[in-house]
C-alpha cells in the first residue's frame, strides 16, 4: 500500500487541512484499479465505490451494489440481459459484471448506498518526505471501511446470497 500512495502521491497535494479528502484519496488509493488485487476487498456484487459531498461539504461514500432483477419486473424484462455472474478465473466467488455485446435489451438493477463518513472520525493527514504517512492513510481507510461494513453488511445480507449463479 505504501508503494501506491508513493506512486499517487499528487492525488493527496494540498490536502495537509482536509482529512476527509485525504481519506477519500487514500480509499481509492486502496481500492481497483489503482491497487490489483486492492489493500481493500470488497464483496463481488459492488460495482462502484465514490463520493459524494453535500451542499455543506459533508462527506458520504456512495456503493453502488448489483442486485437481481424486482419481482415485478421480471414480467416485462425477464428475458433481458441481465448482470452476468462468472466465477472469478481460479477461484470460487462468483462476480457480477455488465454484459460485453449490445445485441439484446439489457436490464441491471442496482442498488446505490450513502453512508455519511463523520469528519472527526477520520485522522488528521500527515505526510513524511512527500507522500503520504502509510499509517495516517491505512487508519483513513480502516475508518471508512468499519462504517462500510457497519451500515451495508445487512443490506447486502437481505439481497441475497452473491454466490448464487442464476
Amino acid at each position: 500500500f505504501g508503494a501506491y500512495l508513493v506512486q499517487v502521491a499528487s492525488r493527496f497535494t494540498g490536502l495537509e487541512d482536509l482529512p476527509a479528502e485525504f481519506a477519500v484519496a487514500a480509499l481509492h488509493t486502496a481500492l481497483p484499479p489503482t491497487m490489483s488485487p486492492g489493500y481493500v476487498s470488497h464483496d463481488l456484487r459492488v460495482t462502484d465505490v465514490t463520493e459524494r459531498w453535500d451542499d455543506e461539504g459533508r462527506l458520504a461514500i456512495a456503493v453502488t451494489v448489483a442486485s437481481r432483477l424486482p419481482t415485478h419486473l421480471e414480467r416485462v424484462c425477464g428475458r433481458w440481459r441481465g448482470w452476468l455472474r462468472e466465477r472469478e478465473l481460479f477461484g470460487s466467488e462468483v462476480r457480477w459484471s455488465e454484459p460485453f455485446d449490445n445485441d439484446r435489451l439489457v436490464a441491471l438493477p442496482m442498488v446505490q448506498l450513502w453512508v455519511p463518513v463523520p469528519v472527526e472520525s477520520l485522522p488528521a493527514p500527515r505526510y513524511r518526505a512527500g507522500a503520504p504517512d502509510v499509517t495516517t492513510a491505512k487508519n483513513a481507510v480502516k475508518t471508512i471501511v468499519a462504517l462500510l461494513n457497519q451500515h451495508l453488511a445487512p443490506v447486502l445480507d437481505a439481497l441475497g446470497d452473491s454466490a448464487q449463479v442464476a
